[in-house]
């Protein structure tokens, strides 16, 4: 495994931080502050200084201009202001009240609140009150002039940068449960004023454990008003509504949020100086079809980036922010592990390109999937499974010009020793992580169980991931992303490999793994001898026999790495079987399922012989296999390798990728029955040969009409029920079309006419 360590050091430091301030929200407004010019009469002012800083800056005057301590602000007076207030996600026509104001109750913090310039008076702590009194027009009484200090301030537009988050469960911020539990206090803490968060809720009992907040509804595509923030310094929503979540979340003066989000934004800001805004419209347990333009998850997606846009757009039009970055950072894909490369690779283009156009954005990251098969905290762990094979696809694919995986170190963290080499190289060796928590500092994890005890991560794992995605994006975004990356190449297993060999009508897996991970836009590659290769699924497949390789080249030409590949021929039973030989064929004691004479090692499905029906899977007859499989005549019901033909009954299995429960007669499954029909669970609503457990009404079979209750027989149900042909009296379950007379439901009192509610 090849090593991708940041070196986090070199912070940048902002002094004087408030602690009274959430997000703009609640500011101390000096009594004496005017607009216009400030009547100084009475003061003595003995030095002028200078200050600036950005909108929503926050700071000491004492400490930015080395006063000492014990000043105290006396009046503040706006002399230019060109900004305007935002609400509702719009600029409107009013400008803003004040360009500086205090924050707190005392001492000089200030907090920028609109773009212009303002004048601030600071003198000492005993002159407070005289000072005031004399800046509203009190006087000295002939007393000596108070000694002040007169600051310059000039506000000017912050640089905002947006990021979006996408994907499932890690993505939104769900932590491992079986070893550290949701540690919202390990969450990173942003400095106040620089970094915005919103999170809109997929559920209301996760999303609680996510920030510590209880919230009363989830968010949709059709209420997403209620959830995105209608300014940057503002606890109402687009539509007017008090949000639950503050935007001050990941700051200092926040609660905190478990997920990547405070690490991407802490990271960003660090390295550029940007302000922050962090939108997560990530859902967990979600597949990548849901993302898909025009399914569920997109839909909500698309419907909160609009609104963000909306405002971020605002915000930029009323003065207070220049436009920085767009980017989305993706993390998902243990839902689809069963899923093909090819599959998934080809949803993910679907869903990456819409994206980048709708919310034009100038980077798409992906924090690498781990691959949830087999153990989760060992070297299973990073098998290349579909999803993973596609998406260092997508970073490595010319096509997708945009995409890159900003960060897979969470590869690394596979044993309890890889995982302290790593925080050691990462933090060097400080004992404890050098960022700010939400409660205080944490030291450096010595066990894969404190990274992600299960599929999920720990709140620190989150954070590593969310500060390498965030270097990994500012590389790729600002050119550093260099030009000769190490390559390596993994198996299916996920291990280094060197060589390879590969089998005529067989295919093997090699995917190329950058380092740095960002960098796999710059390599191109190249193939000789009797292979082929497909970059987008990994696969290798041999044409014939002989020696091969792979061969990775940067832009100019050099190589980078070589993957020596073998091509063998080894299932060519033609010597033996014939080269005309099609069918079931035993050698060496296992019956392959041979075409022209070889071995088809690719082929799953149903084979006949003079024997027997069989199931064949990689080209050989599994005897202990037991569900369904298909060939040209249909769907089959398997048991212990072959087709019986005795099978009858309603069984669960995949058939034609759908996991159901689909009804067999004679072991084949039977697409054209509409009935009711029984298993030994029950007696079942069957639609087009599958239960629909979605149906609940009144349908019929041989023996007579039934009541069905979410696709089952409820023989209890003693009531008049409906069906598209009328309402029904309904005893133990079936109609009794004998009966005449009155019943009741829940509706009332009904006149039955055998067995039916005359009207």
């Amino acid at each position: 495994m090849y090593l991708e360590h940041i070196k986090r050091t070199g912070r940048k430091m902002i002094t004087g931080l408030c602690t009274l301030v959430v997000c703009g929200f609640m500011f101390t407004v000096m009594d004496v502050r005017a607009t216009g010019n400030m009547d100084t009469t009475g003061l003595n002012i003995t030095d002028t200084k200078e200050q600036s800083l950005q909108y929503d800056d926050r700071i000491s005057l004492e400490e930015t201009l080395s006063l000492g301590e014990g000043w105290e602000i006396a009046g503040i007076d706006t002399t230019d202001v060109s900004s305007y207030v935002v609400s509702g996600g719009r600029k409107t026509d009013e400008k803003d009240k004040a360009v500086v104001t205090q924050n707190g109750n005392g001492g000089t913090d200030i907090v920028g609140t609109g773009v212009g310039t303002a004048e601030v008076i600071l003198v000492k702590e005993q002159d407070l009150e005289a000072a005031k009194e004399a800046l509203n027009g009190g006087g000295q009484g002939g007393g000596a002039a108070i000694d002040a200090v007169r600051v310059t301030v000039k506000v000017e537009p912050a640089v905002l940068t947006v990021m979006y988050v996408a994907g499932q469960s890690n993505a939104e911020g769900w932590c491992s449960t079986t070893t550290t539990g949701y540690r919202i206090d390990q969450s990173i803490a942003s400095p106040a004023g620089e970094v915005y968060s919103t999170y809109p809720p997929s559920t209301t009992a996760r999303s609680r454990s996510i920030t510590g907040l209880t919230f009363s509804s989830v968010c949709t595509a059709g209420n997403a008003s209620d959830f995105v923030a209608g300014s940057l310094t503002d606890t109402r929503s687009i539509s007017g509504k008090e949000m639950v979540y503050p935007l001050n979340s990941l700051t200092k003066d926040g609660g905190g949020k478990t997920g990547p989000d405070s690490g991407l934004a802490y990271e960003w800001n660090r390295l550029t100086g940007d302000k922050v805004w962090v939108v997560n419209t990530a859902w967990g347990a979600t597949s990548i079809t849901s993302w898909v333009p025009g399914a569920t998850c997109y839909e909500r997606f698309s419907a909160i980036g609009r609104l963000a846009r909306q405002t971020y757009a605002a915000e930029i039009e009323a003065g207070h922010y220049t436009g920085g970055k767009s980017m989305l950072f993706w993390q998902q894909g243990e839902s689809d592990k069963t899923m093909s490369a090819e599959e998934y690779y080809g949803y993910f283009r679907a869903m990456s390109s819409s994206m980048i156009s709708e919310l034009q954005l100038d980077g798409f990251g992906i924090i690498m999937v781990r691959s949830d098969e087999g153990v989760r905290t060992n070297a299973d762990d990073i098998s290349m499974s579909g999803p993973r094979i596609a998406q260092y696809a997508a970073g490595n694919s010319s096509e997708l010009t945009k995409v890159h995986v900003v960060s897979n170190v969470n590869e690394q963290w596979i044993s309890d020793a890889n995982v302290v080499n790593y925080f050691n190289l990462a933090y060097d060796t400080n004992w404890s992580l050098d960022y700010p928590m939400q409660g205080g500092p944490s030291d450096l994890p010595t066990s894969v169980y404190e990274v992600h005890g299960d599929i999920h991560y720990s709140q620190i794992g989150h954070n590593e991931n969310g500060i390498t995605a965030a270097n990994g994006m500012h590389a790729v975004l600002s050119g550093a992303a260099g030009t000769s990356p190490k390559v390596s190449w993994k198996n299916r297993a996920g291990a280094a490999v060197t060589t390879l060999s590969v089998d005529v009508e067989e295919d093997e897996v090699a995917v190329p793994v950058m380092e740095p991970s960002y960098s796999g836009k710059q390599v191109r590659y190249v193939t000789s001898g009797p292979i082929s290769y497909d970059v987008k699924t990994g696969i290798v497949s041999a044409e014939g026999s002989g020696s091969a390789a792979i061969t990775a080249r940067d832009g100019n030409n050099n190589i980078l790495a070589t993957l020596k590949i073998t091509a063998a021929d080894a299932a060519d039973l033609t010597a033996v079987a014939g080269k005309d030989y099609t069918g079931l064929f035993k050698y060496n004691g296992t019956w392959w399922y041979l075409k022209n004479g070889y071995v088809q090692k690719n082929y799953v499905g149903v084979v006949r012989n003079g024997s027997g029906w069989w199931y064949v899977e990689n080209g050989k007859v599994d005897f202990t296999y037991n569900g369904f499989a298909n060939n040209s005549n249909g769907w089959w019901y398997i048991e212990d390798g072959k087709v019986t033909f005795r099978k009858t009954d309603v069984i669960k299995g995949v058939v034609n990728g759908e996991n159901a429960w689909w009804r067999v007669v004679d072991s084949e499954v039977d697409f054209s029955c509409n009935s009711v029909e029984k298993n030994s669970k029950g007696w079942w609503y069957i639609r087009n040969g599958k239960v629909d457990f979605t149906y609940t009404g009144v349908a019929k079979n041989s023996k007579g009409w039934w009541r069905i209750e979410d696709g089952k027989v409820n023989f209890n149900c003693n009531s008049v029920e409906k069906n598209h042909l009328g309402w029904w009296y309904i005893r133990g379950g079936k109609v009794n079309f004998n009966y005449t007379g009155v019943a009741k439901n829940s509706k009332g009192w009904w006149r039955i006419v055998n067995g039916k509610v005359d009207f």
